[in-house]
């Protein structure tokens, strides 16, 4: 599909005015073209990888950006989280973004959380890059952060307040290093992130909008004159991935009701209307997996209508060359052999017979009950129900095919689990002829031929 004379009419009417928002049929069509991108460049493994790799920090940020547009069912989304779930996080950076996206997913996250606590640098209750590193940025604000979305009981919040705080730069802004050269002192994305995570912390009640405040002015006095912002202050043009991640950043200093945020309506304006003027022909921006899931979270949040519940919204469906009416959504899985079963590709439960009862059981995924299970994806063959509170398929099927669909099961602890499943209905009085191994073939006919010689050869009576 062409896009581009729609994104240069876009962009002209964007530049028109410095103080014009971009449209909601604007901002619809930059999502719809940048999920569609997603769904199209998803590994077979459930995974997102940016040009420089972070898988874990990738996928992450395309679950968040997924849920941003209310999806929370289909392929795409249970083998990201799947994936996500099962990913080793080798940095604090990672394994952060890993908590809290999880932590979203009704994944229980405790054991990450235990990891990552015992990360921390043991005198200023930091983090640095990898485990018992010297503390810095964005590593101290993200771990926070994934505390703060987790609900941990942390005992030092204050004393990793206290560090961040008190790494903040005259001017508002913030290093990523503590000993940063003179001339590295303040960076837009240590400033962004830290911003945020003291925005999510004072909406947690502590006393840090002072903070807040300085980081927003710093970040607005940053903003370049096409409404972008670049970590290289010599630049003269805005960065995407600079520019979401400030858009998020003031954002959530907005909700957290602090006034240096609330006055820059116009800067976040801006931030989105670079950002629809940025996005690539191809729905992405620059291609690159990581910066177009951030700038799809720098869009509003919405809950688009999907009507067959394939995890693919009704608007999104067209760009796709799929139907809105029926669950094709694993259609475009991508399988090279890496495939995962219940993830990426459905687990075939059984094979049943058209008209005859039927009852199968869901596996419940472990871990302590009571369990509840729910449809979330697909369908199930008409006739037939699914128990919540046993997990079991039974009724008459009436009608033959094979039916994808995901279910998730909810533990006791609130832990969920979602599985890609299949069941296939057979016509009852199929006239299908079964078929057997060549060799078995090949006996069978050599015993007919023998056979039938030896009838031939038999003394007349």
């Amino acid at each position: 599909m062409d896009v581009k004379p729609t994104r240069a009419l876009i962009a002209c009417l964007l530049l028109s005015s410095s103080v014009q928002a971009a449209t909601t049929a604007q901002l619809d069509t930059a999502r719809n073209q940048g999920l569609a991108w997603l769904f199209t460049h998803q590994s077979s493994e459930g995974q997102w990888q940016s040009p420089g790799g972070l898988p874990v920090q990738t996928t992450a940020a395309a679950v968040d950006a997924l849920k941003n547009a209310g999806i929370t069912r289909g392929y795409f989304y249970a083998g990201a989280v799947a994936s996500l779930r099962n990913a080793e996080a080798l940095s604090n950076d990672a394994l952060a973004r890993q908590i809290g996206t999880l932590s979203t997913t009704g994944t229980n996250t405790q054991a990450l959380v235990t990891t990552l606590l015992a990360n921390r640098t043991d005198l200023s209750k930091a983090w640095g890059a990898l485990p018992k590193y010297q503390g810095s940025f964005p590593d101290t604000a993200l771990a926070l952060d994934a505390l703060l979305l987790t609900n941990t009981s942390y005992a030092d919040t204050a004393t990793t307040l206290g560090f961040i705080w008190g790494k903040q730069n005259a001017d508002g802004g913030w290093p990523y290093a503590v000993n940063a050269p003179v001339a590295l002192q303040s960076q837009i994305i240590p400033t962004a992130h830290n911003t945020l995570t003291l925005s999510r912390a004072k909406l947690a009640a502590w006393n840090v909008d002072s903070y807040i405040t300085n980081g927003v002015n710093w970040l607005v006095a940053r903003k370049k004159s096409d409404n972008g912002f670049a970590e290289d202050s010599a630049a003269t043009t805005g960065s995407v991935y600079e520019t979401a991640l400030v858009y998020l950043a003031m954002a959530k200093a907005k909700q957290a009701s602090n006034a240096a945020a609330a006055t820059a309506q116009t800067v976040l304006d801006g931030a989105q209307d670079f950002l629809v003027i940025k996005q690539s022909s191809d729905g992405s921006w620059n291609g690159d997996a990581l910066a177009t899931a951030l700038a799809l979270q720098a869009l509003p949040t919405v809950v688009l209508a999907d009507t067959d519940k394939d995890g693919i919204p009704d608007s999104v469906e067209p760009l796709l060359a799929t139907n809105a009416a029926t669950p094709d959504g694993r259609n475009l899985a991508v399988g090279n052999g890496n495939s995962v079963p219940g993830t990426t590709a459905p687990v075939t439960l059984a094979a049943q017979e058209l008209g005859r009862a039927m009852s199968v059981a869901l596996q419940n995924g472990g871990g302590t009950g009571p369990f509840t299970w729910s449809l979330i994806s697909g369908s199930l063959p008409p006739g037939t129900t699914l128990n919540s509170g046993t997990g079991v398929i039974s009724g008459m099927p009436s009608t033959s095919g094979t039916f994808n669909f995901t279910y998730q099961v909810k533990n006791g602890p609130g832990t969920t689990l979602m599985t890609a499943a299949q069941l296939r209905v057979a016509d009852a009085q199929s006239t299908d002829i079964p078929t057997m191994p060549e060799w078995a073939a090949m006996l069978m006919a050599t015993l007919l031929a023998l056979t039938a010689l030896r009838q031939g050869r038999r003394p007349r009576a």
